[in-house]
């Protein structure tokens, strides 16, 4: 039972379709462009599969091209050839999600990232700082924009059907339900067999599997088939673990008796600087605001 008091659960996903891409043009410019390749030329992301180089990621030129993930890298330079090919990197690509991610707890503090490429934030609460649902998003969108990022953003009970309506809708949303139950079957986020069982089962899009029992959906499908249909329908919540935010990092010096002269107070304050760029350095931190307490 849901208190009717209680504020509204809503969720709001960022999918970054292009986020490698967008990624390397902000971190590594130099890299996006060819001396051989026209300025405006495709940009793939290769990593090898079974022996063979594959595209892991594609920019919107490349994806305007006709290139997908999946593809050979040697099929697809044969369709562009002035394409540009850059190694994927999963491990800097994570980075830059948690960086965006940790951007966005200034919108609300519970910010969730889902690798590879999509951002969950709980905004129930929060709308209202921004002059409601709306005016959260355009915000939202400003932020992400300023960071060089290509973002689709949309909204909706759960989690799991903010992030399907953001991958597979078109935005903006007039009717959140009938875009849900119009969204296609991959969206529930099942293995590749499952899908394509329920596929080959006539069952096409959300509607269609939501029509069926779910008694029978289980036997045939699996029990994860019926929860991943819960979550998308806003019948089932399952939080994410948001972003910890880290503890300040704290040193000290405690005396015995009094310090009565300044020198001794500056020595102490020297060996506190000194011991805290060891942890830093030690930790791969940095730090952007530091503050002495005399007590």
């Amino acid at each position: 039972m849901t208190d009717a008091s209680s504020p509204k659960r809503r969720q709001l996903a960022l999918w970054f379709p292009y986020l490698p891409a967008d990624r390397l043009r902000q971190q590594e410019p130099d890299r996006c462009v060819s001396a051989s390749a026209p300025p405006d030329a495709a940009l793939v992301f290769v990593a090898k599969q079974k022996n063979a180089l594959r595209l892991a990621a594609v920019d919107a030129a490349a994806q305007a091209l006709g290139l997908a993930p999946g593809m050979a890298l040697a099929d697809a330079r044969v369709r562009v050839p002035g394409l540009i090919a850059v190694e994927a990197d999963t491990a800097a690509d994570r980075h830059w999600l948690d960086l965006l991610a940790h951007s966005c707890t200034r919108f609300s503090p519970h910010v969730v990232p889902h690798p590879p490429d999509a951002i969950a934030i709980d905004i129930a609460g929060c709308e209202h700082l921004f002059g409601g649902e709306a005016g959260l998003v355009e915000a939202l969108a400003e932020h992400v924009e300023q960071r060089g990022m290509t973002a689709r953003i949309a909204c909706a009970a759960t989690a799991e059907a903010a992030l399907a309506l953001a991958r597979h809708a078109r935005l903006p949303v007039a009717d959140e339900g009938k875009a849900i139950r119009a969204l296609p079957v991959m969206a529930l986020g099942l293995d590749e067999e499952a899908t394509l069982g329920l596929v080959r089962a006539g069952l096409k899009s959300i509607g269609a599997v939501a029509a069926r029992p779910r008694a029978a959906l289980a036997a045939r499908f699996g029990i994860e088939a019926v929860r991943a249909l819960e979550r998308l329908l806003g019948e089932e919540h399952r939080p994410g673990t948001p972003l910890r935010h880290q503890a300040p990092l704290r040193f000290e010096r405690r005396f015995a008796e009094p310090v009565a002269h300044e020198r001794a107070v500056a020595a102490a304050f020297a060996e506190l600087l000194a011991e805290s760029a060891r942890v830093l350095e030690k930790r791969g931190l940095g730090g952007r605001r530091f503050r002495l307490t005399l007590d």
